[in-house]
């Protein structure tokens, strides 16, 4: 019974800042894109969160950016949405060499600040 009742509470509770990071990062690219442009979305959760239709499921988000960075698909998108973690610094790295006509606009973190999903606009 205690158990069950821990849960309840633990659900109840106001969640912590960061908790809800994909679902804001939606929020704020459809708050800002009022002339709805085109939005790259590396993971089909955010692009759940976003209203976007559906696209698949991929296994890595990463592989996704990398993809449309090669192939030169990513540069059709005025805003982009990636997932970036503290574990891979050269990922941010990566992006700024390579997609220098795109700037951060907004960052959103996790509760635990070791996921983020950055949001660039291009310039």
């Amino acid at each position: 019974v205690v158990v069950l009742c821990l849960g309840f509470v633990k659900n109840i509770l106001p969640k912590r800042q960061g908790y809800h990071y994909m679902l804001e990062a939606a929020a704020w690219v459809k708050a800002n894109n009022k002339e709805n442009k085109p939005v790259f979305y590396d993971d089909s959760r955010v692009r759940y969160y976003a209203g976007e239709s559906f696209v698949g499921v991929g296994t890595d988000s990463w592989s996704n950016v990398t993809s449309a960075i090669e192939n030169q698909s990513i540069q059709q998108y005025d805003f982009l949405l990636i997932n970036l973690s503290t574990n891979y610094p050269e990922r941010e790295r990566l992006i700024t060499e390579k997609l220098a006509q795109y700037n951060e606009v907004k960052r959103f973190t996790s509760h635990k600040a070791k996921k983020i999903l950055v949001i660039y606009s291009k310039q």
